[in-house]
């Protein structure tokens, strides 16, 4: 019977899941509702069950792994780096047991590799000599993955100030931009 019961904080988030899912106001409210919505998709396909309200935060938790390949292979420039890396993560303990559980952090961790792989790209795109109108793309990108990430829990707003870092310094350092058009790809 436990398996097919809520384990830890699933209570919270199953249960308002389901509770959105019916128009009804949600049990918890202590993070933004685009995660426990997520769950609710789970729970309207396969119905109110371990496994409908796991699905989405599973099938996140494994698109996680091509994205840590992507970035790795694209980072170290090395299919084996890439490899080891995926590894790594698969053969991590807690990315495995939050990953098969209806928790928000598989799906926060998602749209914050996203965020900072985007951000690596617009880098290397700056670092290559584009203007910041031919890779703007990437750079709104990264920013609608903070934002989704923001949406489902609040944690994901720890990343701004890396982020802000990881700007700063690669505008002002790597691609040696004036003032006016560092403040211009900041906004």
């Amino acid at each position: 019977s436990f398996l097919s019961s809520t384990s830890f904080d699933e209570i919270f988030y199953a249960t308002s899941a389901y509770q959105f899912l019916h128009g009804l106001d949600p049990y918890v409210a202590v993070h933004p509702p685009l995660g426990m919505l997520l769950i609710a998709i789970g729970i309207a396909i396969f119905f109110i069950s371990s496994f409908g309200w796991r699905i989405i935060p599973d099938l996140t938790s494994i698109l996680i792994l091509p994205v840590i390949y992507i970035f790795a292979k694209r980072l170290f420039k090395t299919r084996r780096a890439a490899v080891i890396s995926t590894i790594s993560l698969m053969s991590e303990c807690m990315h495995y047991t939050l990953g098969r559980l209806a928790f928000l952090d598989g799906i926060v961790t998602l749209f914050i590799l996203l965020e900072y792989y985007y951000l690596y790209s617009y880098l290397e795109l700056r670092n290559n000599g584009a203007s910041f109108k031919e890779c703007y793309r990437t750079l709104w990108l990264a920013g609608l993955a903070f934002g989704i990430g923001i949406s489902c829990k609040w944690s994901a707003l720890y990343s701004a100030l890396p982020i802000l870092v990881i700007l700063v310094y690669g505008e002002i350092v790597i691609t040696r931009t004036n003032l006016r058009q560092f403040i211009s790809s900041l906004l």
